[in-house]
């Protein structure tokens, strides 16, 4: 190779590598004026997206609060209904007003608490047999009944 031939390759090389770095710098140009053109847009999704982050962040603090709230009212209610329970039990473990006239009067029969008797059969005596021993309670013996006129 001859020195001309030699400068005919640098010179064809530099003139190549002068279109490649202007054609690369052209490229890079546009591709800056495209993301120049969709970068408010691009700014105004992100900010939507923000903003949206924001709201749904506040939605789910409410909705945990709510749920929050409604896990104590759910707390508080099983105590009550608890202490419904235990009331309710208490009180049927009470024996009734009738139970408690027969055991009074001496009959304190199971089958007695199962059908209640009516009170005409419980009634007291009449005054005027208060101050004798001659009053009969139809399930007390002379004895007691004179306990309960005394």
């Amino acid at each position: 190779m001859v020195l001309s031939e030699v400068r005919m390759a640098v010179e064809r090389f530099d003139r190549d590598l002068n279109v490649i770095c202007r054609c690369a710098k052209e490229r890079e140009a546009a591709a800056k004026r495209d993301l120049d053109k969709e970068a408010p847009a691009l700014q105004r999704k992100i900010a939507a997206i923000r903003n949206r982050r924001t709201q749904l962040k506040e939605e789910l603090t409410a909705c945990r609060q709510e749920e929050d709230h409604a896990r104590q009212r759910l707390v508080e209610l099983e105590e009550a209904y608890d202490a419904s329970v235990q009331h309710r039990l208490m009180v049927s473990a009470l024996p009734s007003t009738q139970t408690l006239l027969d055991f009074i009067l001496g009959d304190p029969a199971p089958s007695d608490c199962a059908s209640p008797k009516p009170l005409a059969s419980t009634r007291p005596c009449p005054e005027s047999f208060l101050s004798s021993a001659t009053c009969v309670h139809p399930h007390l013996s002379n004895e007691e009944t004179g306990r309960i006129h005394a």
